[in-house]
């Protein structure tokens, strides 16, 4: 499955630079904080199914514009496709993916 990261992580196979898109094993699990868009429909379904716990607060900016702006300086800034957000009933869907259903946060 495949992710671009949208900001810098430190993953076990090691280091990926914000911008770049890795591909990861069928077990990973997105990182908490977000950090990474999903590019093929095996990483949306893992994503939704970390679901969105790390969207509260600050952590929703933080995640889509890690580090402020100064970060994206020389390199090719595509804004996540994928992202929660927040439904009446108070649960979440992923834009882009609403057929998979509502998480609660």
């Amino acid at each position: 499955m495949q992710f671009r990261a949208i900001a810098d992580l430190y993953l076990p196979w090691g280091y990926i630079s914000a911008g770049e898109i890795f591909t990861a094993p069928s077990n990973f699990i997105p990182p908490a904080g977000g950090g990474v868009d999903p590019i093929d429909q095996e990483a949306v379904n893992a994503y939704w199914a970390a679901g969105p716990g790390f969207q509260r607060g600050a952590e929703v900016n933080r995640a889509i514009y890690p580090f402020g702006w100064n970060r994206w300086q020389g390199v090719n800034y595509v804004p996540p496709k994928y992202r929660w957000y927040q439904i009446p009933s108070g649960e979440y869907l992923l834009s882009g993916a609403e057929q998979l259903g509502p998480r609660p946060g």
